[in-house]
């Protein structure tokens, strides 16, 4: 992987240049539109024309060799294997022959300013996490003359340039489920052909690359923190402590305290009345690394041990790739996330109920383990379903629970569950089935049932919100786990800590407190009863390792399923 370079900005004048001509346009009542603006005609029209098409051909030729589209590569940028595809160019071609082959980015055979000002605004994308495209060696040779099979090459290196940027804006670089195997929200499309119809004709090309990023202030606020991270890693990041068998308690002297300190002071400002060199753990120092185990999922109790000491020392460059991972995981998701919703963070072991952008309620959750990784989706809760009995999915009835059977036949009956014939839902015997026999989970032609209950394995609560992945929000006998820093034990599917308060939000949300007591009330006749929502309410199960908050403090979170690896640094 290779860090791009990605200070160059956009100055104050060229910066405008992208909206200067639509201002003037506009004001004397017309949009500046490049199509019209390029109408007029120039001596090597014919000539430059016949360049496109040619460079157009050649570029199909490459990336097209056996008539199926092949992502290409882009001008100064080298894509993973995983990248979506930028172009399409029979697409292209099709944009190109409509215009007679007329170039969208020169006049009279010369680069525009507009064209200048979108070549700087390209390098421009790793703000946004993404690598920068640089034209930089395609416009130079334009700007003292040129040829035109250079200006054609320019041309082409431009519309593709601008269209892939656009893309990975709009829908993110990476095919989701190439670098993100526990994805499962649905791609959003991206129809390139109407975005560069709307940028050429565009008053204001910034604002429209804009608007086609997430909305999400919090997407707004890592931008920034993936520019001060940047920044401290030019500056050399920060230093590393030494593993230490010993705890370092509040109050007491140790050498490792100075590298503590500087250590802290790189990634959040605070003041002491210690010089920096003091060896003594002061309360200062000891109140900013409560608050940096705090933002990264640790006991803030300011004691540092091996664990904090291993958070501290995690390299800068996995900080960026969090930061980056979680600006492309934003930009997979939809645009219109709903007046209210609930966002499931999975590294977070958090679950927060969004309602009008603000946050109205959160709480704990427990996602599954390792070997059982809670995938990411999007459903809508439709019901909440009081005392439910579980049905013991095939998966988990012959990996984990025929061993059980094997030993003691006895198992379902000692630990509350019943056994049926799936067919016909005939209530049977444990003991008159050979459970030494070949079963899969496929054909398993028996239900295991757990009735409703304190000991159920879904509590006294179920959310209701169908998808493919059988994935649901419910209460837990083991309320004891939520206590645990990191929380995956469940076989997938979502465990919440106070499931009885969310109910109640969600089904009365100008009288939450009445909501819960309703449910309550159901759970206290013992019997199973579905109450619907008034209306369904959007849940999101996400995986964003960086979280910054409406204070723009920044949390880091554990990787706990590895699924940030894949993603490039640039």
């Amino acid at each position: 992987m290779r860090r791009m370079a990605w200070r160059l900005c956009i100055g104050l004048a060229s910066a405008s240049a992208l909206s200067a001509q639509g201002t003037a346009h506009a004001q004397r009542g017309n949009f500046f539109d490049p199509l019209r603006e390029f109408e007029k005609p120039f001596q090597s029209y014919d000539r430059l024309g016949t360049a496109i098409r040619k460079e157009l051909e050649a570029r199909i030729a490459i990336n097209q060799p056996s008539g199926q589209a092949q992502p290409p590569q882009p001008p100064a940028q080298q894509e993973g294997p995983s990248a979506a595809a930028p172009v399409d160019w029979t697409w292209m071609r099709q944009f190109y022959e409509k215009r007679m082959f007329r170039p969208l980015w020169l006049a009279d055979g010369k680069p525009t300013d507009f064209s200048k000002a979108l070549v700087k605004r390209l390098m421009t994308a790793s703000d946004a996490g993404l690598p920068n495209i640089d034209l930089q060696t395609y416009l130079e040779p334009l700007i003292a003359g040129g040829n035109d099979q250079q200006r054609a090459t320019f041309e082409m290196a431009l519309t593709e340039g601008v269209v892939q940027y656009a893309r990975s804006l709009s829908v993110g670089r990476y095919v989701p489920v190439m670098v993100d195997s526990g994805w499962y929200i649905p791609p959003r499309s991206f129809n390139s052909s109407e975005f560069l119809q709307n940028l050429v004709t565009s008053p204001d090309a910034n604002q429209l690359l804009n608007a086609l990023e997430p909305p999400s202030g919090e997407y707004q606020q890592l931008k920034q923190v993936l520019k001060r991270y940047r920044d401290l890693a030019a500056r050399g990041g920060w230093p590393l402590l030494p593993v230490r068998t010993t705890l370092l308690k509040p109050g007491m002297k140790s050498d490792l305290v100075p590298i503590l300190r500087q250590r802290l002071m790189a990634q959040q400002e605070f003041s002491s009345a210690e010089p920096a060199d003091s060896t003594t753990y002061d309360p200062a120092l000891v109140q900013a690394a409560r608050v940096f185990q705090m933002h990264h999922g640790l006991k803030d109790d300011g004691v540092i041990g091996s664990a904090t000491v291993a958070v501290l020392n995690v390299p800068i460059e996995e900080r960026i790739q969090s930061i980056i991972a979680t600006l492309e995981r934003w930009r997979w998701m939809p645009r219109d996330l709903g007046q209210r919703f609930v966002l499931v963070n999975l590294p977070e072991f958090g679950l927060q109920l969004y309602d009008q952008g603000e946050v109205a309620w959160r709480t704990r959750i427990i996602n599954g383990e390792k070997k059982h990784p809670s995938p990411s989706i999007a459903a809508e809760i439709v019901q909440v379903k009081a005392n439910p009995e579980w049905f013991v999915p095939n998966q988990i009835a012959i990996k984990e629970m025929i061993p059980e059977l094997q030993k003691n036949p006895n198992y379902l009956r000692d630990n509350g569950y019943k056994l049926y014939v799936r067919q016909g839902r005939v209530e049977i015997n444990p003991r008159d089935v050979d459970w030494n026999a070949h079963f899969t989970a496929r054909d398993f032609p028996y239900l295991i049932k757990q009735d409703l209950g304190d000991a159920n394995a879904l509590g006294r609560l179920k959310l209701v919100m169908p998808n493919k992945q059988a994935i649901y929000l419910h209460d837990t006998p083991t309320r004891h786990l939520f206590e645990k820093d990191v929380r995956t034990f469940s076989h997938g599917c979502i465990r919440v800590q106070n499931p009885e308060t969310l109910a109640g939000h969600l089904l009365d949300k100008l009288d939450p407190e009445q909501g819960k007591q309703r449910v309550i009330h159901q759970i206290g006749q013992g019997v199973t009863v579905d109450i619907d929502l008034p209306e369904k309410v959007p849940v999101y199960l996400a995986y964003f390792t960086t979280r910054v908050d409406a204070s723009g403090d920044v949390r880091f979170l554990q990787d706990i399923y590895g699924r940030d690896k894949l993603f490039d640094q640039n």
